[in-house]
């Protein structure tokens, strides 16, 4: 239907443009899209990851020499306990079983409440096994330098030695091979490298060769196919039998006794004329180890073991002697603390060569009897103090001295300076086992 004045047809309306926008990359006119590193980075990127390997590389050593050393420690650190029970089980707590020498002879060894001593039979019988009568009687005290170099006046131990059988009084003192057995630790095992790289290194074992008396037999030993060939002399026959495992022979101790105070008594002398010992002898030769009704007698001994590595036996390089001078104590004893060492005016300049890790020992005659203390050396100064340190504690310019931290007990100088301190320094100690046994008629110590 048609609306009047409609002719059917419609305006134009405005007409509409579709107007496409193009997302477009401006052209860049100075070079391409990056697509991968630059060789200078790539070159940089290698030096960083070099340097890290370096370092990683660098820590190798130390780690491997942190786990030598820290496998060292542990094997020394049951040491101590094992070698006191070992005396015990083997009878050698016993004051029988004790030889001093004399001068001439061995003799047994008196126990005195005001004498320290200490056990070491492998260097006397070292000394005995060369002849050397001389260094018998000069390593008769610890240190051994205190005869005939060095003032009466220093500080010394009985060193003393062991019956071969503790039970029989006249079989004579220990020879070098039993004094390795029991005073040498047998935890460094020995290893043998096959020459077969494909084979893990072999234990070394005392062996048994067997009714034929000949190591190996006939046959392919080895297992490698070719019967006595060359590499079977390395390798046991079927009638060779294992006997003990061997060892380094790297760890060997020794065991110092300080005994705590006592007393002589009025008439100073130790023992009494009579029966001290209540054996039925009055006055036997035995006596002199025995107390007097008079004499007042300290049970307690303080007891150190001394784990060696490598310990030499010669009389040249194991013991040396350092004054300790009262106003050395930096830190007035506690502890230890840092002291100054200072070479005797007969010493020799490597007495005063120590370093960090090393032991020593300080010792004096006080009025209530011997103290002898193990410290550890925790610092070490690298030189020698100058003169101006050394002016400033009283003594003549030129005179060589070194600064040392130690770690241990409480010591006490005496501010008079009439308790002359010194310190006893040994070679290739690694460690000190410390505790307290009680001195008893029978046994010696009991745990």
């Amino acid at each position: 239907m048609n609306h009047p004045g409609f002719d059917g047809t419609y305006p134009a309306g405005p007409t509409r443009q579709r107007e496409t926008q193009v997302n477009t990359i401006p052209f860049r006119t100075r070079g391409r899209i990056r697509s991968a590193l630059s060789l200078i980075e790539v070159l940089m990127s290698i030096f960083v990851v070099a340097v890290g390997l370096l370092g990683v590389a660098a820590l190798l050593p130390v780690a491997g020499h942190q786990t030598r050393k820290g496998a060292l420690y542990d094997t020394t650190a049951f040491v101590g306990r094992e070698k006191l029970r070992d005396l015990s089980v083997r009878g050698y707590d016993q004051p029988q079983s004790m030889l001093s020498f004399n001068g001439n002879s061995f003799a047994k060894y008196p126990l005195e409440p005001d004498r320290a001593f200490v056990i070491d039979p492998r260097f006397i019988a070292q000394r005995n096994n060369e002849g050397d009568m001389m260094g018998l009687f000069q390593g008769a005290t610890l240190p051994y330098s205190v005869s005939p170099n060095q003032p009466l006046t220093t500080p010394f131990m009985d060193r003393i030695t062991l019956l071969q059988d503790p039970s029989n009084p006249t079989s004579g003192a220990m020879g070098i091979d039993q004094a390795n057995e029991i005073f040498m630790s047998g935890d460094d095992l020995a290893f043998s490298d096959p020459k077969n790289n494909d084979l893990v290194p072999q234990q070394v074992f005392t062996w048994d060769r067997g009714g034929n008396g000949v190591w190996g037999n006939a046959g392919d030993d080895d297992m490698n196919g070719t019967p006595d060939d060359i590499s079977e002399a390395g390798w046991p026959g079927t009638d060779d039998i294992p006997l003990k495992r061997q060892s380094n022979g790297r760890f060997s101790w020794i065991l110092t006794a300080v005994p705590a105070l006592g007393s002589r008594g009025p008439d100073t002398f130790w023992g009494t004329q009579g029966d001290d010992d209540g054996d039925g002898n009055p006055s036997n030769v035995e006596e002199a180890g025995w107390p007097g009704s008079d004499d007042l007698v300290s049970e307690e001994y303080e007891v150190s073991v001394v784990v060696f590595n490598g310990r030499l036996l010669d009389m040249t390089t194991g013991e040396r002697v350092a004054d300790v001078p009262y106003n050395a104590f930096w830190t007035g004893g506690v502890g230890g603390g840092e002291v100054a060492l200072v070479k005797r005016p007969v010493g020799l300049p490597r007495d005063l060569e120590v370093t960090t890790g090393d032991w020593l020992m300080l010792a004096k005659n006080s009025a209530t009897g011997p103290q002898f203390k193990w410290y550890r050396i925790i610092a070490a100064d690298k030189d020698l103090a100058p003169d101006s340190e050394v002016t400033s504690l009283g003594m003549p310019a030129g005179t060589e001295m070194r600064f040392v931290t130690l770690e241990g007990p409480d010591w006490f100088p005496d501010p008079t300076n009439s308790e002359l301190t010194v310190a006893i320094l040994f070679s290739n100690v690694i460690a000190v086992y410390q505790t307290t046994v009680r001195l008893g008629a029978d046994p010696l110590y009991s745990n």
